[in-house]
């Protein structure tokens, strides 16, 4: 069995990248809405040449958007995002996992307690 097989149990945060060359950190928008995270950007790029006898202007733009659905139990609030050099890095802290319950059982009209004090007085006595 490979060591990378199976559930993490470490704590360290989930972490997305996302490559955007070309674009500033105010072209970039990230938003989180009922467990969904949107990042979205616009591109506009403009080279402008003039020389003798011609003048060019060339214009492009683009938008993009990726949505990602997070694990349920994530703490929006803990959703840190950073931005280098056209790289978004977001880290998305593990949700908690959710842990079982005990439920305590009753037996019939009986108290549990009173049918464990039977038992342990005769332990030969058949089992309810």
């Amino acid at each position: 069995m490979d060591p990378g097989d199976g559930p993490r149990r470490d704590r360290r945060p989930l972490r997305a990248t996302r490559l955007l060359p070309g674009l500033d950190d105010e072209d970039v928008n990230v938003q989180l809405e009922d467990n969904v995270l949107t990042i979205s950007g616009e591109r506009k790029t403009q080279h402008e040449t003039q020389q003798e006898g011609y003048y060019r202007l060339e214009r492009a733009f683009g938008g993009l958007s990726r949505s990602l659905t997070l694990p349920e139990g994530v703490d929006p609030d803990w959703v840190q995002a950073h931005f280098d050099r056209g790289v978004l890095e977001i880290r998305i802290p593990k949700p908690e996992q959710k842990k079982p319950r005990q439920v305590q059982i009753s037996l019939g009209d009986r108290p549990k307690q009173q049918d464990t004090i039977e038992t342990a007085a005769n332990p030969d006595a058949p089992t309810p």
